[in-house]
């Protein structure tokens, strides 16, 4: 019995030492929302088909495309998607073509094995 009434005690006195306030805050027009930054994804499919993003690219248009996108990248990473059965010799070839434009990070994405 003792500790109900405590308890009663504290719930009561707590809401007198910290009242609701009824607050109106003020808001701000034209404020700038922080955007994600730019992530400059390298796709490659099964057939060796490369795409920056998702648009169709040719190798040989890779590195002028990477180093224009890549200085509005603050880190200069690259993320790499590639097919299990892309050749390893073209996914080379884009990590040098992308080191070439000026990315210093490489970041494989791959999916989770289901259990």
């Amino acid at each position: 019995m003792l500790f109900f009434q405590l308890l009663v005690f504290f719930m009561l006195s707590s809401s007198f030492l910290y009242p609701s306030l009824d607050l109106v805050l003020p808001r701000l027009d034209n404020v700038e929302h922080e955007t994600t930054p730019p992530m400059l994804v390298l796709n490659l499919d099964a057939a060796d088909n490369t795409y920056l993003n998702s648009e169709p690219i040719a190798l040989e248009a890779l590195e002028a495309a990477l180093r224009e996108r890549l200085v509005d990248v603050e880190d200069r990473a690259v993320f790499l998607r590639a097919d299990e059965k892309a050749s390893y010799g073209v996914i080379l070839q884009l990590m040098r073509t992308a080191t070439a434009a000026g990315a210093l990070q490489f970041h494989f994405l791959y999916e989770e094995a289901a259990d």
